[in-house]
Order: structure tokens, then sequence, then C-alpha cells
């Protein structure tokens, strides 16, 4: 997986331009609790990436994690549930 770090609390969107397989998107807070989940999203095959959906943005996050779609499900992972890194 990948690990985002922002330096502020704040609402983020992703999208899925150039990459090359479905990812799940998981935000966390600043205590590392989950608060906002895509699962299965889907590489973006425009190549306009003004075209290309985004994920995410309602909830304040100050981390994002890439994974592998399907590990949402495979871990049993839910809004709320804290992550340790």
């Amino acid at each position: 997986g990948m690990l985002f770090v922002f330096d502020s609390l704040e609402p983020r969107s992703f999208w899925m331009y150039r990459t090359l397989h479905p990812l799940d998107i998981i935000w966390l807070d600043e205590n590392k609790r989950i608060v906002e989940i895509a699962e299965n999203t889907e590489p973006c095959q425009s190549l306009d990436a003004r075209e290309c959906p985004t994920y995410g943005g309602v909830a304040s996050s100050l981390y994002t994690v890439e994974l592998a779609a399907g590990q949402v499900i495979q871990r049993g992972l839910k809004v709320g549930d804290r992550i340790e890194f």
C-alpha cells in the first residue's frame, strides 16, 4: 500500500488517473481513525485527467492509505476503526 501524510486536517479527494489497478482508499483523522472509505476504485481510462471521477473529500483527514482492492473487506475495516502505523 501507500501512505499519504498531510500537514493539515481537511477534506481530501483522490482520483485514479494513470493508476494501473483498482484500489481501496482509506482516509484517517489525526487519531488514525478511519473517517471515510472508497472500495474498489477503478482506474480512470480517460486520457484527459479532467474526466476522471474523484473519491473521498467528505470527511477531514490527515492521512490517506491506498491498498489493493479488496483489502478493506478482507481485513474487515470500517469507519471508526483505528489503524496503527
